[in-house]
């Protein structure tokens, strides 16, 4: 006879195994594992809230206000970058424009004065250069502007001085 089975031919309930130590640590590892995942996912969603509060479009002052901060750091690319992607287009955002681009006018000098083959372009850029300098239309951008012309000048002369 079977030891499970009792008086008058009923079975015994089977007694259940406690679980291994090796199934209750893998248990405890993923019950870790999400809960890290949802820690992870509930701040990520609360920085993001965070950020389109601070910097949304719905937010016009913010958008001038770190065109300015680029502005006023001399951090001309990054200005570039935040005109772009906020399309900042109008009257109030043409300071920012004609800078950033008498700005790129400067690197296409920068990046061609010297180089052998590209002296008549080169020179061709040191004159648009001089012209953005010279036909600036807001008065808070002249010194920025003329900097970057002499910049330019002293670049030039010390290619010229190098190849004497």
């Amino acid at each position: 006879m079977s030891n499970n089975i009792g008086r008058r031919g009923r079975k015994y309930p089977s007694v259940a195994k406690a679980p291994s130590k090796a199934k209750i640590a893998i248990k405890s590892c993923i019950a870790v594992f999400l809960a890290g995942i949802i820690l992870v996912t509930v701040i990520g969603l609360v920085e993001n809230i965070r950020f389109s509060y601070e910097y949304g479009s719905n937010r016009p002052d913010r958008v001038l206000e770190m065109l300015d901060t680029s502005y006023y750091d001399q951090e001309y690319g990054k200005l570039l970058n935040s005109l772009r992607m906020y399309e900042a287009y109008g009257e109030e955002y043409d300071k920012y424009w004609e800078v950033v681009d008498t700005y790129e006018q400067y690197l296409k000098y920068k990046d061609m004065v010297g180089v052998p083959g590209y002296e008549t372009d080169a020179e061709k850029q040191f004159g648009v250069l001089e012209d953005a300098v010279n036909n600036c239309r807001n008065s808070d951008n002249t010194k920025r502007l003329q900097k970057m012309l002499t910049e330019a000048e002293a670049l030039r002369k010390s290619l010229s001085e190098a190849e004497i």
